[in-house]
């Protein structure tokens, strides 16, 4: 791990909440194993922030990586303008420094002794995906949140289309996410990016879930009901295409991200202590998340929002 930490920081300067970092149980709890969890695409491991605490309590390591281009300090240009740093986030060409990064972490888990789990958020799922199927038997669960296996809808068509005529054209979050940077517990990441970055990481997706039949062991899956920042289709293709894959959608309207109070940090997030407890139960115990009722994604259940 901290020759990991070394490689992902030398040479750039890394914003705060950013830092690829380790939690550890506090003293005189006994070490049960370890989890490491992948961040999404533009954003940081600050969004484990919070969840890392019950784990620890639980007698987990918390390894939360920094995704290979992310996180690095804005620019500032010679007009005083600030403008995020993306020099480095993979595109088409070299998504491939994904499935790297996830055979990485297989390498750093592999030294870890007890329970071991993997889990992501939004791109991160896609990675979390891609090491279990590179080590089937490394892990002994998965967990896959909001997973990004490509941009759905029409966005979807439109990016692969502006790929090939303006690969570099501005597709990043707006106003609001530079907003969302300003509060007093800012948001870490990048607001800005270009359709080759947003295009490399839905092509890296695509591959991943077209081997999803390769997945044996466990897997928890949560999904935004009418998510519009992740296509759920090929979730639901995944989950059906999966040996041991339980899925359930969260209500229309809540946020993509799930568990991170840091992004979107304007709206009411009721569902997010339930969204913890389910997922720090799954993580330290293997218990399923508790449905009730049915989404309108073809039926599968609602993931319960107490």
């Amino acid at each position: 791990w901290d020759a990991y930490v070394a490689r992902a920081t030398a040479g750039a300067r890394i914003q705060r909440g950013c830092e690829p970092t380790r939690f550890s149980p506090p003293a005189g709890v006994a070490t049960r194993g370890a989890v490491v969890l992948f961040h999404g695409y533009s954003a940081c491991p600050q969004q484990y922030f919070e969840l890392s605490q019950s784990l620890t309590a639980a007698g987990f390591e918390v390894l939360l990586p920094l995704t290979p281009g992310h996180g690095r300090e804005p620019l500032r240009r010679a007009d005083g303008t600030i403008t995020d740093d993306v020099s480095d986030l993979p595109n088409g060409y070299t998504k491939g420094r994904y499935a790297d990064f996830a055979r990485e972490m297989n390498g750093v888990l592999a030294e870890v002794p007890g329970v071991r789990v993997v889990g992501g958020l939004s791109l991160g799922g896609a990675i979390a995906t891609q090491a279990m199927l590179d080590a089937p038997s490394l892990y002994t669960r998965g967990l896959l949140l909001s997973p990004f296996y490509t941009i759905p809808g029409v966005q979807g068509w439109l990016a692969k289309a502006a790929n090939v005529v303006v690969p570099a054209r501005e597709a990043g979050w707006g106003p609001n996410c530079v907003a969302e940077r300003e509060q007093p517990n800012p948001r870490a990441g990048i607001c800005e990016f270009q359709v080759q970055h947003v295009r490399g990481a839905a092509e890296f997706g695509e591959q991943v879930a077209a081997q999803a039949k390769r997945l044996t062991l466990p897997v928890q899956i949560a999904g935004v009901d009418q998510d519009g920042a992740a296509d759920n289709g090929l979730t639901m293709k995944v989950a059906r295409a999966a040996k041991d894959a339980s899925l359930c959608f969260y209500p229309q309207g809540v946020n993509h991200s799930l568990l991170s109070r840091f992004d979107s940090p304007f709206e009411d997030k009721y569902w997010v202590p339930s969204a913890l407890e389910q997922v720090s139960a799954f993580i330290t115990t293997g218990r399923r998340f508790v449905t009730e009722g049915t989404s309108r994604e073809d039926g599968f259940p609602l993931c319960a929002v107490r």
